[in-house]
């Protein structure tokens, strides 16, 4: 597999609003409702979201990217 196929576009969408909005990982973690260090592993591919923490990442950036 490479690179592009063991992507997971939520998280993909996360680290783009994390990079442009310049919210902390606290703020975007509390407005998620986990763990601040949870979004730092997802976005540094420590470790991949579950299921439910994908709906939860689509949920967020529903509400709150400025797509």
């Amino acid at each position: 597999m490479n690179e592009k196929e063991t992507q997971i576009p939520e998280l993909e969408d996360l680290k783009k609003f994390k990079k442009e909005s310049g919210w902390t990982y606290q703020r975007i973690s509390n407005l998620m409702g986990v763990h601040s260090q949870t979004v730092v592993f997802w976005i540094t591919g420590t470790y991949k979201p579950s299921k439910m923490a994908k709906e939860k990442i689509k949920k967020f950036l529903e509400e709150y990217s400025y797509k």
